[in-house]
């Protein structure tokens, strides 16, 4: 079997796997390129993985994140976890890497120990991002949440709105643009991005799309929340600007913490965090509790690099 063949197999046998790393998910929204991953075996069986997203423009070839991809980076099986295995598993990923002008990913939160990343050559930046989590008391976690959120937004809007999932994808689209171009960013995928990962997550069991809406139907906000065996993942959220100051995107967040505690059974509900500053606002208003991630990262070219320079603001 190829490498993604005895990925896919892998996958279905490990619980802990985020989904964000699983193959369909990676099939879902690998475009523009395509994903590889390496695979390193201890003992007769996989013990570490790293799957990468490789795009090329031209003669040129580099590792990036996908869209709508928060981590990537390594797994390794729990037992060969630590000191003991970790860096000599670390140190094959990183020699079965492909030739690229430029690689970086995000690593998700347990990989701590980007080492023998920086014995290569990596460079490193430490990102935040934001958790609810143990989620088994939330009418502690409603306390929790600042006076404005819970008089001002939640109390005042719960009598005239109702959560459903029964929404169109256009619908969903229209109302997540307009979000993103009242705070003057593109949307980051289109709308048949969108399409074939939310029918990919319905397939798997690994995601929705929710909406409020009032009795007129009118839409107020929409989500779209992804989970796997760990947490669930606030992926795209977005409000009609004609109500967003009513708090309905407040109120729609409430209610996706409340599913995930009663519908998913999962211990933690995860914003995916923001560098954006009135972004993270609203995630400490939730009182959420910062949780940082590594961004590793290699120049491969210098052209490369110099480019990059020039493109950051």
């Amino acid at each position: 079997m190829t490498n993604k063949e005895t990925y896919r197999q892998f996958c279905k046998k490990v619980v802990d796997l985020p989904v964000f790393s699983q193959a369909w998910y990676l099939d879902a929204v690998c475009e523009g390129g395509d994903w590889e991953v390496i695979l390193i075996e201890k003992g007769g069986e996989i013990a570490a993985t790293l799957p990468y997203f490789q795009k090329q423009k031209g003669p040129i070839q580099y590792v990036t994140m996908p869209h709508l991809t928060k981590f990537l980076g390594p797994y390794i099986l729990p037992k060969y976890r630590g000191t003991k295995h970790e860096a000599r598993l670390l140190r094959q990923l990183i020699e079965h890497l492909p030739r690229f002008s430029f690689f970086k990913q995000n690593f998700h939160y347990p990989y701590t120990n980007w080492l023998p990343f920086y014995w290569q050559g990596f460079q490193q930046q430490t990102l935040y991002s934001y958790q609810i989590s143990p989620l088994d008391n939330l009418e502690q976690i409603y306390s929790r949440f600042s006076s404005s959120y819970r008089n001002q937004k939640i109390a005042k809007v719960a009598p005239v709105l109702q959560l459903h999932t029964d929404l169109d994808f256009k619908e969903f689209y229209r109302v997540a643009a307009l979000s993103f171009k009242r705070q003057d960013m593109a949307f980051p995928v289109s709308i048949s991005f969108l399409k074939k990962l939310v029918e990919a997550a319905r397939e798997h069991s690994a995601g929705e799309v929710f909406f409020a809406a009032d009795s007129a139907g009118q839409i107020h906000s929409v989500a779209l929340l992804l989970w796997d065996a760990n947490a669930s993942y606030l992926s795209i959220v977005g409000d009609d600007p004609a109500f967003r100051t009513q708090g309905s995107g407040i109120w729609l967040v409430w209610q996706l913490i409340q599913y995930t505690r009663n519908e998913l059974a999962l211990p933690t509900f995860d914003f995916l965090g923001s560098v954006i500053e009135r972004i993270e606002k609203v995630r400490r208003q939730f009182g959420a509790e910062q949780i940082p991630y590594h961004v590793v990262w290699k120049y491969g070219s210098r052209w490369w690099e110099l480019l990059d320079i020039l493109r950051k603001p």
